[in-house]
């Protein structure tokens, strides 16, 4: 973490989280990502997963695709303005 980053007490107002999800191109048609996700989501919810994840810290959300393109639009608004905040531009760092 920067010094100026440090300073300000930018990182207080922060907070991260991993997620994991699948995406499918643009153009694919609705019904296909609606049976792929409704494949997913009953393959995600059976106990057996369920346990497995939470074994290794995770957390299951089976959401709609509405709802993880949702999130991925807020995270993306989030990470955007943190760069803005500490100046940071596409091709810097380590």
């Amino acid at each position: 973490m920067s010094a100026e980053l440090q300073s300000e007490g930018h990182w207080r107002r922060w907070s991260a989280s991993g997620w994991f999800g699948v995406i499918a191109p643009a153009a694919t048609p609705r019904e296909i990502v609606l049976r792929l996700n409704g494949a997913l989501v009953k393959g995600i919810e059976e106990a057996d997963a369920r346990e497995r994840l939470a074994a290794l810290g995770g957390e299951v959300v089976a959401n709609t695709p509405a709802e993880f393109a949702a999130r991925i639009k807020e995270d993306l608004a989030k990470w955007r303005k943190l760069a803005a905040t500490i100046g940071l531009k596409a091709g810097e760092g380590g």
